[in-house]
């Protein structure tokens, strides 16, 4: 740039046309920049760089010749639009920087909620499914221990007893001697029991199964003045057993299915039994095998039906219909 404003020229390809841009040399670019740097003061600018003061001066009336340009008024489209721009980007601003409110993100977080619910129930259900029978099963067999422990318990009453009248424990009015009976309905196996209870041969607890319902007390032989066998008397014979199941129906009066059902104090699995040899056995079926006795021989029997005079176990007949040498247990 020369004292009048002028430019040096450089050479510069423009796609290969050949046409030439001016360029500022380096002292004008110097001089622009002091008369910027200086608020566009001449003097100032001279002051800092004296060597560049024509130069500076130069610039100085070029800036001026462009503030007396005429200025075209602007398209109100185009303020329009960049008004419109400049809005858009504010409101995008202020949305960036607004708080978000916490229901939708609480509404995830529910169903999140509800999904580990769901799938902590569905463990419960399944850990119930399994702990329940567990937990019957247990109670079930914890039930047999103490229904066996009693009957343990009632063996050791009966020796003492035993030693003591040289007998059976036998309740005042069912004796031997059944003919005053008319039915077995008017008979309890459990009065025999509680002789034991009440004279303090055992705890009343010994004389029922601990999963008996109110009232129901163990089943006994009933006796018979021709029964061969005894206590300890060498042959291994049930004598004592949780309720007898078909008798207890009967004096219900409702219909029994069959003749071999067990026991309802172990959940129909089976029923605890004392021998006379006192052990303790849990039988899952109330026929039993019982050893020869006296002339019978060696053979099976319903312990829960009595054996008629024709050596049928079919019915309950009057106790005077009793053949009075098979096992009858009778609660």
């Amino acid at each position: 740039m020369s004292s009048e404003g002028t430019t040096d020229p450089t050479p510069e390809q423009d796609g290969g046309a050949g046409t030439h841009a001016p360029q500022l040399s380096s002292a004008d670019a110097d001089a622009v920049d002091l008369l910027i740097e200086h608020g566009f003061d001449p003097a100032r600018a001279a002051a800092a760089r004296p060597e560049l003061a024509d130069r500076i001066q130069a610039a100085a009336r070029l800036f001026g010749r462009l503030g007396e340009a005429p200025i075209e008024a602007p398209d109100p489209s185009l303020v329009d639009a960049t008004l419109a721009r400049i809005s858009r980007a504010e409101d995008e601003r202020a949305e960036r920087m607004r708080l978000k409110p916490q229901g939708p993100v609480a509404r995830p977080f529910v169903r999140g909620r509800w999904r580990e619910i769901v799938a902590a129930a569905c463990v419960v259900l399944v850990a119930a499914s399994i702990l329940f029978p567990m937990l019957s099963q247990i109670r079930d067999i914890n039930g047999r221990s103490e229904c066996a422990a009693n009957l343990g318990s009632l063996a050791t009453a009966l020796d003492t007893y035993h030693g003591d009248f040289r007998a059976m424990p036998i309740a005042a009015g069912f004796g031997p001697d059944l003919s005053s009976i008319r039915s077995w309905n008017d008979y309890s196996g459990a009065s025999h029991l509680a002789v034991l209870s009440d004279n303090g041969y055992c705890d009343p607890a010994c004389v029922r199964c601990g999963n008996a319902e109110a009232g129901g007390g163990y089943a006994m032989q009933a006796h018979s003045p021709k029964a061969a066998w005894a206590w300890r008397g060498g042959a291994r014979i049930p004598i004592v057993s949780d309720r007898n199941p078909v008798l207890h129906l009967t004096r219900l009066g409702r219909p029994v299915g069959t003749l071999t059902l067990n026991s309802e104090e172990h959940g129909g699995e089976g029923q605890n039994m004392l021998f006379t040899d006192g052990s303790v056995e849990f039988a899952i079926s109330p026929v039993v095998n019982i050893p020869a006795l006296g002339n019978m021989p060696a053979h099976q029997e319903n312990l829960w039906v009595p054996m008629d005079l024709r050596g049928l176990e079919d019915d309950f007949d009057a106790p005077s219909e009793w053949l009075g040498l098979d096992v009858f247990l009778i609660q």
